[in-house]
């Protein structure tokens, strides 16, 4: 496990596990919902952190033209360390044959994070070193830390969205414009921002949970087998995705 520390901004990375920001606070107060696992309806399921969702967000048909477990494989692969600072670090994920058998394209991803006052700065780069064009429909899964009994108080920017008509464990899908606030009463706002690429804002929770999932995605689920959908990154080519989520304390 990987700690981050500038003043009173502090997070963690799990680099055996996805290199998923499992933590992230400021002032000592959550800004994420800690990476672990969890009971549900389906058994123990890992919750919590900022999972990378890749080659793809959501599930793929069971007979689509690539064999991907929902949300692909990125979050659960073990991540090389590049480069390790006191406030920063760089980590690599490379194809192999685990992934290749699932996703028929040579690609390296390599993710910088670094901390700010308050401030997390997610950089990604994914590079396709295919001799064809690689199709992506990347996502992440923020995990805004609210506690249960204050989640229909909230208050965001997304003016489509109200929390207190909110029904647990479903998915609600809008255009994703930065930057997207969650003001959280008693305890501080959250702010997002997003490269380009992301077009969609997935909002997701479960019952009496301390946490709404804020995702910014590149599209809708499946978009990855959709010309118009996908991120296509030609041969030998990469492309440059980032996020940055800072917090600022009401009390």
């Amino acid at each position: 496990m990987i700690t981050l520390r500038f003043g009173q901004t502090e997070a963690g990375i799990d680099e055996q596990k996805g290199a998923v920001v499992s933590r992230f606070t400021f002032r000592q107060l959550l800004v994420l919902f800690p990476d672990g696992q969890l009971p549900t309806g389906g058994g123990m399921k890992r919750r919590g952190g900022i999972p990378l969702l890749f080659p793809c967000a959501g599930p793929l048909p069971a007979d689509s033209r690539f064999p991907l477990p929902q949300h692909g494989f990125a979050r659960d692969m073990a991540w090389q360390v590049i480069e390790k600072g006191e406030a920063t670090v760089r980590l690599r994920l490379e194809s192999d044959n685990q992934t290749l058998a699932m996703f028929p394209f040579a690609f390296a991803l390599t993710l910088s994070l670094r901390l700010e006052e308050g401030l997390l700065r997610y950089d990604l780069e994914i590079e396709n070193r295919s001799d064809q064009p690689m199709p992506t429909a990347p996502g992440l899964h923020p995990y805004i830390y609210i506690p249960a009994q204050n989640r229909a108080n909230i208050i965001t920017s997304v003016a489509e969205f109200d929390p207190a008509a909110y029904r647990d464990l479903e998915t609600l899908s809008y255009a994703f414009h930065s930057p997207l606030t969650v003001h959280i009463p008693g305890h501080g706002e959250a702010s997002m921002t997003a490269s380009s690429q992301f077009k969609r804002l997935m909002i997701w929770s479960e019952p009496e949970r301390d946490y709404i999932c804020f995702e910014p995605w590149r599209g809708e689920v499946g978009s990855i087998l959709s010309a118009d959908g996908a991120l296509v990154i030609p041969a030998r080519s990469r492309e440059s995705l980032a996020l940055t989520i800072s917090f600022k304390p009401e009390i």
